[in-house]
C-alpha cells in the first residue's frame, strides 16, 4: 500500500474517536503525527500501526453489538432474559472518567429493545451488581469503583463485570483485592467477568501489549532505563501475543522500538508528568510502560506517551 492509502485507512479507523469534541482525525492530523518519528521509520510505523489499530479501535457499533448480545446469553442470564436484567442493579457511581455513564445509555437502548426497559427500571434486592466499562487496565478504576458499594452489599454478593477488552493482569489484581476488602468488611464475593477479548499482560512471551525485546541504542531511552531502580523483565521470542494484534513480529519490535524511543523523549522533555508516566504508558511499577493498545472515546494513559502526550499527540485525551 502507498502512504497515502495507509494514512487513509487509518483516518478510515480512528475517525470517529471523540467526534465533536476534538479536530478530526484526519489525514493531515497523522502526518502531523507520525512527523514526530525519523523519516525513514515513518512509512513502515504507519502501516504496522495500520494493522494494529484494525484491532484495537473499539468502535461504538462493537459495543452496540457487545451488549445486544449479553444481554441474550443464556450461560449468563438463563432462560428468561428479562427477567434477570429486572432484578439486576446496575452500578452507576464511576468516581473517574465518563465512560461509564456512555456505556449505560448505550447498554439502556439495547434492553429497551430486548425487553421493554432500560437499566433505570432495574433492581432489586437479590439481584447482582452489574458493572460496566469499556476496558480493564491495572483494575484500579474497577476497585475504586466498587469499594463503594462495601458497606450496603448483602453477602455473598455477586458482582458482575460486563467489559468489553480486560488486561488479563489488571482483572486478576481486580479480583483478588476486592475479594479482600470484601472479606475484611465481613462479607463475601462472588465476582466473574464477560468480556469480548481478554488480553495477555501477565507473561512477556504472549502478551498482547508493547512489551520490548531490547532497549534501542538510544540516548534519552538509555538515560531513562538508568533512571530506573528496578530490574526490567524483556520480552523473549517473535510472539504476535495471543490476540496476533501484531501484523509479525517485525512489526512488533518495530513499534516497540520506536515507540520506546520518542516516549523516552516526550518523558525527558514535559516535566509535567507524574512520575508513574513511562514511555509506554502510564503505570505505577518501574517499566517501560504499560504498553496498552485499546483505544475507545478516549484514549487510557496506559496507553504509550505518543498516543496522548506531547506536542502532537495521536489521540487528544479528556484528563479524568
Amino acid at each position: 500500500m502507498s502512504r497515502e492509502s495507509v494514512v487513509a485507512s487509518i483516518a478510515a479507523t480512528i475517525g470517529s474517536y471523540r467526534h465533536g469534541a476534538v479536530a478530526p482525525l484526519d489525514h493531515e492530523h497523522i502526518e502531523r503525527w507520525v512527523g514526530i518519528f525519523d523519516e525513514g521509520a515513518q512509512l513502515p510505523i504507519l502501516t504496522e500501526l495500520d494493522h494494529v489499530l484494525s484491532r484495537t479501535y473499539i468502535t461504538r457499533d462493537a459495543f452496540s453489538t457487545f451488549f445486544a448480545e449479553l444481554i441474550l446469553n443464556q450461560e449468563l442470564v438463563g432462560d428468561d432474559p428479562c427477567a434477570f436484567w429486572i432484578q439486576a442493579n446496575f452500578f452507576n457511581k464511576q468516581i473517574r472518567g465518563g465512560s461509564q455513564a456512555e456505556l449505560l445509555k448505550l447498554f439502556d437502548v439495547a434492553l429497551q429493545q430486548h425487553c421493554g426497559f432500560g437499566f433505570t427500571d432495574c433492581g432489586s434486592d437479590d439481584g447482582p451488581i452489574i458493572y460496566l466499562d469499556d476496558a480493564v487496565y491495572t483494575g484500579m478504576h474497577v476497585i475504586n469503583d466498587l469499594k463503594q458499594v462495601i458497606p450496603d452489599a448483602k453477602t455473598p454478593a455477586k458482582v458482575i463485570l460486563l467489559i468489553y477488552a480486560v488486561h488479563t493482569q489488571g482483572l486478576s489484581y481486580a479480583t483478588s483485592q476486592l475479594t479482600s476488602h470484601f472479606r475484611a468488611a465481613g462479607k463475601k464475593l462472588e465476582i466473574s467477568c464477560w468480556c469480548e477479548r481478554a488480553l495477555e499482560n501477565s507473561a512477556a512471551i504472549d502478551s498482547d501489549v508493547l512489551w520490548p525485546k531490547s532497549l534501542p541504542e538510544h540516548e534519552p531511552s538509555k538515560q531513562y532505563y538508568a533512571s530506573l531502580t528496578k530490574k526490567i523483565t524483556l520480552r523473549s521470542g517473535d510472539s504476535v501475543g495471543k490476540n496476533a494484534l501484531f501484523s509479525s513480529a517485525a512489526g512488533r519490535h518495530l513499534l516497540e522500538q520506536e515507540f520506546l524511543k520518542r516516549g523516552a523523549v516526550i518523558k525527558a522533555e514535559n516535566q509535567n508528568l507524574k512520575a508513574y508516566a513511562r514511555p509506554l504508558g502510564n503505570v505505577v511499577l518501574q517499566s517501560f510502560g504499560f504498553g496498552a493498545l485499546i483505544t475507545y472515546r478516549n484514549c487510557s494513559n496506559n496507553c504509550p506517551l505518543v498516543f496522548w502526550a506531547g506536542d502532537y499527540p495521536l489521540f487528544e485525551r479528556d484528563n479524568n
